[in-house]
């Protein structure tokens, strides 16, 4: 059992979480699912996430709003490619809202979401899904493992 009473960085904590978007809508959670388990400034989850969470002991719970500076930033237009249709293998089935992984020049894999399909035109948005959006975090911290 950790000694550790409060969430520090390098702390190996077990918690839930829920991220729920300005309007109501919850985009992700594991309250009712395995709560997860990360060891802050990993890089397993967003900084400002990790933030949250630091200074709780077990069986605290915080919420903070997360605006796009400090999150997942603005939405940027730049990031909105269009795309031609045979681009794409002939007996792909594509639809917006459907995530897509495209492959950069430098060979990186990028997803990205396909936003509108013409005859002979893909648009697939490269943006974060939370770019440009406030979140809400909610944790409640079950653990502090190490």
């Amino acid at each position: 059992m950790n000694q550790q009473n409060t969430i520090n960085p390098g702390s190996t904590v077990r918690f839930h979480y829920s991220i729920t978007l300005e309007d109501g809508t919850v985009a992700d959670s594991t309250f009712d699912e395995e709560p997860i388990e990360v060891t802050l400034g990993q890089g397993q989850m967003h900084q400002s996430f990790e933030f949250a969470l630091m200074g709780l002991s077990a069986g605290e719970e915080q919420t903070i709003q997360i605006d796009p500076d400090q999150g997942f930033g603005f939405h940027e237009p730049d990031n909105v490619y269009e795309l031609s249709r045979d681009g794409f293998p002939q007996d792909m089935q594509l639809a917006v809202g459907q995530i897509i992984s495209l492959t950069a020049p430098n060979g990186e894999d990028l997803p990205g979401s396909i936003t509108a399909i013409a005859d002979d035109k893909v648009t697939v948005d490269l943006n974060h899904p939370f770019a440009g959006k406030t979140l809400s975090f909610k944790a409640k911290v079950l653990e502090i493992l190490a």
